[in-house]
């Protein structure tokens, strides 16, 4: 360590020392030469000016494989050309960095954009600028970070607003920081095969196929989320535990083809869209105690269906709704007033030919004669042929309408 105005003599010296105390100039005698040098703590220091980063990084240790990044602290403007220029710096220091943004600012804007410059792989993880609102749009050709292919984390303290097709396809992307963030766009996280967690307790609207293809993703808590869009969380095929407390609408093929997904928690949601739940095969039980509609073929393939808890306000249950769903046998259905019922809505839930069960739909108390008259059917045994003339559907098991138990 030196002290300020301390002068210090060596036979060798590489010019950057790891750790230091006063002043970040060092006047170095050397065989009664004088020499000059800036003075960084690597790690540490934050770096104000641009010219600064090759040195730093030449002399910095690791950087040589993605597990031992170099810490790159920046507090510089990224206005303009300047976070490309940055990013070509990195690039031709050939170190992988932890990039941390936070203190630069970004002229009058506050929209990040982190353009797709040579060396963008080259940032292992990424914290963006406290002045960073949000993150610009990409599109359906070039994803926003489509060449930051080995990013692995990200931490937006500031973020409110993430645009459609910013992180796509990033596969190395395993955490994600957003606390703020209110409004993920479409696409923005879709095929991050390596996404494990989400940290985005404010959220209030998913975009369409926002997280479509998170193959790693297993556990989803959005506290203040109020809709889910079409196929958000497609294809997340590990996803296992969804709590949803806030969201009313679930849309169109939203969790369509996650099949480990088991625990479902959706206490407010109103409307459940076409194809929302299509071959969740690991759910049992789904208790939906504010339901209104069930649109076309939401539970479509859920194979291991068995029992389902509709709200007294469900108004309406669509065409093929629980088509193929072979394990159902009980579905508690409490509305006084029946709701429209689609075409085919037990369709291909028959099994066995000699066995083919029964579904028992629980209505109110004096309320079976209502239904059956609504529907315009009476109590059906199984049809093991393409019974297209029934309103239950062509294979469909035996079903009963019973009124609930009187407590």
């Amino acid at each position: 360590g030196t002290e300020k105005g301390e002068s210090v003599t060596s036979s060798n010296f590489s010019g950057f020392v790891s750790s230091s105390t006063g002043s970040p100039i060092i006047t170095l005698t050397i065989q009664g030469k004088t020499a000059v040098f800036s003075v960084f703590v690597v790690g540490e220091d934050i770096i104000t000016n641009i010219d600064d980063i090759a040195p730093y990084l030449q002399n910095a240790l690791g950087g040589n494989v993605t597990s031992s990044p170099v810490k790159l602290a920046l507090g510089i403007d990224l206005a303009g050309t300047y976070l490309p220029t940055v990013i070509s710096i990195i690039n031709n220091a050939g170190k992988y960095v932890a990039l941390d943004l936070s203190k630069s600012t970004m002229g009058e804007s506050d929209e990040f954009d982190p353009g797709n410059g040579s060396g963008a792989a080259r940032v292992v993880s990424l914290v963006l600028p406290a002045v960073a609102k949000s993150i610009k749009d990409g599109n359906l050709s070039i994803a926003k970070f489509s060449a930051f292919t080995n990013l692995e984390s990200v931490n937006g303290a500031e973020i409110i607003t993430v645009g459609n097709y910013t992180f796509r396809n990033c596969t190395k992307l395993t955490t994600l920081i957003l606390p703020k963030a209110t409004n993920i766009g479409s696409y923005a996280f879709s095929g991050c095969t390596g996404l494990i967690s989400l940290d985005m307790p404010k959220v209030e609207n998913i975009g369409g196929a926002a997280f479509s293809g998170c193959t790693s993703l297993a556990n989803v808590t959005l506290p203040v989320a109020a809709s889910i869009s079409s196929d958000a969380f497609s294809s997340c095929i590990n996803l296992s535990n969804v709590s949803l407390p806030k969201a009313t609408a679930i849309y169109e093929f939203a969790f369509s083809g996650c099949i480990n997904l088991s625990n479902v928690s959706l206490p407010k949601a109103s409307s459940i869209g076409s194809y929302a739940f299509e071959d969740c095969t690991s759910i049992v039980d789904m208790s939906l105690p504010a339901s209104t509609s069930i649109n076309d073929f939401a539970f479509d393939g859920c194979t291991n269906l068995a029992t389902v808890n509709l709200s007294g306000a469900t108004t309406s249950i669509g065409n093929y709704a629980f088509n193929g769903c072979t394990r159902l046998s009980t579905i508690s259905l409490p509305a006084s007033t029946p709701p429209a019922l689609g075409e085919n809505v037990f369709a291909y839930t028959y099994r066995n030919t000699d066995s083919p069960g029964t579904i028992t739909i629980t209505v109110p108390q004096g309320k079976k004669s209502t239904y059956t008259e609504s529907w315009g059917v009476s109590a059906e045994t199984g049809a093991a042929d393409n019974n297209t003339g029934s309103k239950y559907g062509s294979y469909h098991k035996a079903i009963t309408i019973a009124e609930k138990a009187e407590e």
